[in-house]
């Protein structure tokens, strides 16, 4: 998944963010927005099926962010889990 570490300390709008990680996955991607108004962590989360070796692996991603200027957000991190 190193490529999606590579998404660390770049800037995107959601819009271009969602192209680019469909773009990786081939799939369409929808980002929704998990952030509490009382929290300073801001986090957006999607689901994938990944194919490995015929085994589907139902995976669950968050990438956490801060806002930037002009709608753009500033990935600070990337996280993963695959079942």
């Amino acid at each position: 998944m190193s490529t999606l570490d590579s998404l660390v300390h770049n800037r995107f709008t959601k819009k271009e963010l969602e192209q680019k990680l469909s773009e990786l996955f081939n799939e369409p991607i929808e980002l929704i927005e998990d952030t509490n108004e009382c929290d300073t962590d801001y986090r957006y989360m999607f689901g994938a099926d990944i194919a490995d070796n015929g085994v589907v692996w139902q995976s669950t991603f968050d990438i956490w962010f801060l806002p930037a200027r002009f709608d753009k957000i500033y990935i600070t991190e990337v996280a993963y889990m695959f079942e």
